[in-house]
């Protein structure tokens, strides 16, 4: 279910985003092997996170260890870095996201340069686009970075009512927990995991 779900989202954003960029003379940059952007804070839905618990519980043993091991490291760093794991209020997102940033903390699903979830990455992943040299992300000043708010705001509302649909469910009160949480996704991954 959840990859025929992302492959109509990653229709979407090809549609929606990628070819409009194009259309505007401004062709997207991004490719494999890029990973600036996988130095920023993901925000999610807890939808999101219970998806990639999923597919991480249907992965061989030892990719599920590399995977929380990861977290784990992930965990630590923002514990001594002093950022909050676990945001309440909207307005912590940007102050605790600019601090991440100036942390210098990957993702923990970047290995080798290269997304171990990718199937599965959350939306902020899928429309985090630029349209300029990749070396430019890692500077900050001189990326151009495709704007896509009204679709990203469409697309999240689309989840927010799926994970309204799922608390209706009888799921177990753990899940409940987690649809029902918006925060940084290793931190959601984390409690789903738990």
């Amino acid at each position: 279910m959840y990859k025929y779900s992302y492959d109509i989202i990653d229709k979407l954003i090809f549609e929606n985003i990628i070819k409009a960029s194009e259309a505007k003379g401004k062709p997207i940059s991004c490719k494999k092997g890029c990973y600036y952007c996988c130095y920023e804070q993901v925000l999610a839905q807890g939808i999101e996170a219970l998806i990639t618990t999923v597919w991480i519980n249907n992965q061989t043993r030892h990719f599920r260890r590399k995977i929380i091991k990861n977290l784990k490291k992930w965990q630590q760093k923002m514990e001594s870095s002093k950022l909050n794991l676990d945001i309440k209020m909207p307005q912590e997102v940007y102050l605790e996201a600019d601090k991440y940033w100036k942390s210098n903390i990957p993702c923990p699903f970047l290995f080798h340069n290269s997304c171990l979830i990718y199937q599965v990455r959350p939306f902020a992943c899928r429309t985090m686009l630029a349209a300029s040299p990749p070396e430019n992300c890692k500077r900050l000043d001189g990326a151009v970075i495709v704007n896509c708010s009204s679709f990203e705001q469409y697309v999240r509302s689309e989840f927010l009512k799926v994970s309204q649909m799922l608390l209706n469910l009888p799921i177990d009160y753990k899940q409940k927990e987690i649809l029902t949480y918006a925060s940084w996704f290793p931190y959601l991954v984390i409690k789903s995991l738990e």
